[in-house]
């Protein structure tokens, strides 16, 4: 990614963005394990983007379903 207007880039912290993927079965403990992550992070990184999206692989009877993406399009992967 290229620097931004405002960046005060230090080029001993330099070399890159640090992406990080957060999964798991329950919405409220995957949001708070990204809640503790960035506070964690607050003294030397700071979240620029999120995405956040959420799938149930099964129906409310409980059979299997086919996913769909944040776009609402089926999702094959």
């Amino acid at each position: 990614v290229p620097p931004m207007r405002h960046d005060r880039l230090q080029e001993r912290w330099s070399g890159g963005d640090l992406a990080v993927l957060v999964a798991g079965r329950d919405g409220t403990t995957v949001a708070h394990a990204v809640r503790r992550l960035v506070a964690a992070a607050a003294p030397f990184a700071r979240a620029r983007w999120r995405q956040v999206g959420s799938w149930n692989p099964t129906d409310p009877t409980g059979r299997p379903q086919t996913g769909r993406n944040l776009f609402g399009q089926v999702d094959g992967s």
